[in-house]
């Protein structure tokens, strides 16, 4: 039987790339969606407590917009091995996350000294605010040094993991105790759903790198309309 030479070949029977070795164009996705995931990561610090865990939306969202950018300036390097795809989307989500983590308890001896300011309607006598906060932030890092050893950001982890809570008399001068919204159990269970989120946001964009041209074009041929 001839074929028909006027017919074009099927979408499947068209030859597949094979994956790339690491091309400077994978590189630069990478290094910048990691940029973009760690400058996410600030503002995801600062969103983190939202009542009711709503602060892990803006972690999808972030991620989504990192994986977006990711796939932008990597698209046409398709298809890419599927374990250097994986690897990517781990690093950006790492990224955001970790800064994120990072800046919260690097931030923690501030929000203490933003809450005890406010909930102390006398300054100590002779004590400016500049002043009144400076000793909360040196009672607070003191504080997680003593009791939570290294102390700094490690020693943020342990407290709010444990306790989350600075007793009245705790830090001088400051006559209520000071607690974070998220402690415990639920801090630890916002920090691990953060991780997935983001890198559920970000491998939804990323993971259609490793999918063949071939393969997209039969879908998008597929497609009604």
């Amino acid at each position: 039987m001839m074929m028909d030479a006027s017919r074009p070949p099927a979408l499947e029977t068209l030859p597949v790339a094979a994956p790339p070795a690491w091309p400077g164009r994978w590189l630069g996705a990478l290094a910048a969606g990691m940029v973009l995931s760690a400058a996410f990561g600030v503002l995801l610090s600062y969103v983190a407590f939202l009542m009711a865990l709503l602060g892990l939306f803006f972690y999808v969202l972030f991620g989504l917009i990192v994986g977006a950018v990711v796939y932008r300036i990597a698209h046409r390097l398709r298809p890419i091995g599927r374990g250097r795809v994986y690897l990517g989307t781990a690093l950006c989500a790492m990224s955001s996350w970790g800064v994120s983590l990072f800046w919260e308890g690097a931030s923690f001896p501030e929000i203490v000294a933003r809450q005890a300011i406010e909930k102390t309607p006398l300054l100590p006598e002779g004590l400016t605010k500049a002043q009144f906060r400076d000793r909360i932030l040196e009672s607070t890092a003191a504080i997680l040094r003593r009791d939570y050893p290294p102390g700094g950001v490690p020693g943020y982890f342990r407290w709010i993991a444990s306790s989350g809570r600075l007793e009245k008399g705790a830090i001088t001068d400051v006559p209520v105790p000071i607690s974070l919204s998220q402690r415990g159990w639920v801090w630890v269970v916002r920090v691990v759903l953060s991780l997935v989120f983001t890198a559920f946001g970000v491998g939804s964009q990323t993971l259609a790198l490793a999918r063949p041209v071939a393969v997209e074009a039969e879908a998008e041929a597929a497609a009604p309309g």
